[in-house]
C-alpha cells in the first residue's frame, strides 16, 4: 500500500516538474517571439524613414534640377564645350560679377569712423582717455555724435568731453552740441565736421572707471578701462 503511494507521489512529482518546465520553456519563447516583434516593428519604423528620407532627397534633387535647368540652358548657348565645363565657366562669371556687386557697395557707401586707438593718461583732475577714430575712406563723414557712459555703480563722473586736433592735423567742425548729465554719468558730443580726417576724442573722468563709448558713424559700442597707462580696448557685441 505504502509502495504504491510512493510510486504514484513520485509520478506526480514528475509530471509537476514536466509541466512546470513546459510552462517556463512556453514562457521564454513567448518572450523571445515578443521580443522578434518588437524587433520587426522597430525595423520596420526605420524603413519608413528610410523611404520618407529618400522621398524627400528625391523631391530636392528634382528640385535643384529644376532650378538648374534655366542656368544649363545658358550656359550651353553662351559656352563651348561639354555641358559639365560650360556650367564652371557660367559659375566663374556669376562669382565675378558678385564681387564687383560688392565692391561697387562698398565704394557707395558712406564714410565711417574706425577706431584707431585710445591713450589713456592721469591729469590734474583725474584721468584723460583719447579716443581716435580714422575715416574709413577720403570721403567727408555727414555727422559725428559719440556718447559716453559710466556704470551706475562707478564712484566716477564724467568732467569733459570734447573733441581734441588729432596728431600732425585738424578737423574743422561746425554745429557742435554737447552735455553732460547731472550726475556725470554719462556725456554726449555732437558735430558736423567740415573737412576729412582723423576725429580724436577727449573723455575725461574723476577717477579710474570704465566707459562705455558709443558713435553713430563707427564701430558697435566698445568698453575702455580708464586707468594709470592702461590702454586696453574691449569690444561690446
Amino acid at each position: 500500500m505504502g509502495q504504491k503511494f510512493y510510486q504514484k507521489a513520485s509520478v506526480q512529482v514528475v509530471m509537476v516538474t514536466g509541466i512546470v518546465a513546459i510552462v517556463i520553456a512556453a514562457g521564454q519563447i513567448w518572450f523571445a517571439h515578443s521580443n522578434v516583434k518588437v524587433e520587426n516593428r522597430k525595423l520596420n519604423r526605420d524603413i519608413q524613414i528610410l523611404r520618407d528620407d529618400l522621398a524627400k532627397s528625391n523631391g530636392e534633387v528634382q528640385r535643384l534640377e529644376t532650378l538648374l535647368t534655366p542656368f544649363r540652358t545658358i550656359a550651353l548657348e553662351r559656352y563651348a564645350g561639354p555641358e559639365g565645363e560650360a556650367l564652371r565657366k557660367l559659375a566663374s562669371k556669376i562669382a565675378e560679377i558678385e564681387s564687383q556687386i560688392e565692391t561697387t557697395k562698398r565704394l557707395a557707401e558712406p564714410a565711417v569712423l574706425i577706431l584707431d586707438g585710445v591713450d589713456i593718461k592721469p591729469v590734474t583732475e583725474g584721468f584723460e582717455a583719447i579716443v581716435k577714430f580714422r575715416p574709413s575712406k577720403n570721403q567727408p563723414v555727414p555727422k559725428i555724435t559719440i556718447t559716453a557712459q559710466l556704470p551706475v555703480a562707478s564712484q566716477a563722473r564724467i568732467l569733459e568731453l570734447k573733441q581734441v586736433p588729432p596728431a600732425g592735423g585738424t578737423l574743422a567742425v561746425f554745429n557742435v552740441r554737447k552735455g553732460i548729465n547731472p550726475d556725470g554719468k554719462a556725456a554726449m558730443w555732437q558735430c558736423n565736421p567740415s573737412g576729412i580726417g582723423p576725429a580724436w576724442f577727449s573723455l575725461t573722468v574723476s577717477q579710474p572707471t570704465k566707459a562705455l563709448i558709443e558713435l553713430d558713424c563707427g564701430p558697435k559700442p566698445f568698453e575702455i578701462d580708464i586707468q594709470t597707462q592702461n590702454k586696453s580696448v574691449q569690444a561690446t557685441p
